[in-house]
């Protein structure tokens, strides 16, 4: 009997998790505003490594000429025309690029790689794609969030709230879900690594899994490198038993990306990777405050629900239940706050909001 009831509520609670993915999900591709800047090769790419099997953008030479070459790495390594930013965010939508091009129907039965080379990654249904693949990873973070506030705080009203807030009330929404972003990609694998680790309080074997998400989340951002180093610390002084199966799923991920990089780039990693990007400023302690408090940029101001969050620590800390992985996510945080205000694009480029800082909403 405790079995079945135990099945029943799993089933239960997924169900709600379901409700809560399609709810967003709908809102989200409802919602048409869409804006192409980073991600503006993402489909292109992912067309590349399933047709071409590599990801380079040569097939793409006349509409990558036309588009100024934005986005597009220069053509000394190798002479290819290379992607300029992480491609963690193609590698994720493999399997749905895969059944569009299975299944849509193109003129003069062109197939959907023939249809890309001759067609700019602006053009309306390019773009639709980009707005659908960004509404569904980001609206899976909804019900990841679902589980974490069941693990959190029991129930299922208070679990609900805390999935929408994050899904309604922050720039996921905004920004994240318009097109593919490095944040939605980015926000779903440390999202899932965070599920994980919660998780491994009582089942150890998710702590050994946490490290393939947590991994691809470099992939997809190199300022995730914060959370791999913070998180890879927790399990070592808390999991120790479970740190080398911890290791071994950040290698599946680790090893066939220092490979790519070494034969697509020539080097362990590809320029938008290196650390030179992030360097003194004369602005740090404008950039510090601004990331808070600007009107243009502060995350506080675009998402105040976050001010919560400062409370709740506090609650936590004055109850004795700030746990090792709380402060985990604190130290994340700071760093965080710290690397970007280290940048002296610290504001993010051309938009508003705290475009720099909310990849790390979950955390």
């Amino acid at each position: 009997m405790q079995q079945i009831n135990a099945l029943s509520s799993r089933i239960r609670h997924t169900a709600i998790a379901a409700a809560v993915f399609l709810l967003v999900f709908s809102i989200y591709m409802l919602s048409s505003n869409t804006h192409l800047s980073d991600s503006l090769w993402a489909v292109h790419v992912t067309s590349s490594l399933l047709n071409a099997g590599d990801i380079d953008l040569d097939e793409y030479a006349q509409i990558v000429e036309e588009a100024d070459f934005y986005g597009v790495h220069n053509k000394t390594v190798n002479e290819r025309l290379l992607p300029s930013y992480p491609i963690g965010n193609s590698i994720l939508i493999i399997p749905l690029l895969w059944v569009i091009e299975q299944f849509k129907q193109f003129p003069d039965q062109q197939t959907f790689y023939e249809f890309l080379q001759q067609t700019s990654p602006r053009d309306p249904y390019v773009v639709s794609l980009q707005h659908l693949f960004a509404s569904l990873l980001t609206a899976l973070i909804a019900p990841i969030f679902y589980f974490i506030g069941r693990n959190q705080y029991g129930g299922i009203a208070v679990p609900i709230i805390f999935a929408l807030i994050f899904a309604l009330g922050t720039s996921a929404y905004s920004t994240a879900s318009r097109v593919l972003w490095q944040h939605g990609p980015s926000m779903l694998m440390l999202a899932i690594g965070l599920l994980f680790l919660i998780k491994g309080k009582d089942n150890p074997r998710y702590i050994q899994l946490a490290g393939l998400p947590i991994a691809l989340s470099y992939v997809v951002r190199p300022t995730n490198s914060i959370s791999i180093i913070v998180f890879t610390a927790f399990v070592l002084f808390f999991h120790r038993k479970q740190l080398w199966g911890y290791l071994l799923s950040a290698a599946i991920v680790a090893i066939p990306f220092v490979w790519l990089n070494q034969v697509v780039y020539g080097s362990l990693l590809q320029p938008y990777y290196m650390p030179g990007r992030i360097g003194s400023t004369p602005s740090f302690s404008e950039a510090l405050i601004g990331n808070l408090i600007s009107p243009a940029r502060g995350i506080f101001i675009f998402m105040p629900v976050l001010i919560f969050s400062l409370y709740g620590i506090y609650l936590k800390i004055k109850d004795d239940r700030f746990l090792p992985l709380d402060f985990a996510l604190v130290i994340i945080i700071f760093l965080h706050w710290i690397t970007i205000s280290l940048n002296p694009s610290w504001w993010g480029g051309n938009s508003y909001g705290p475009r720099l800082f909310y990849m790390y909403c979950p955390i």
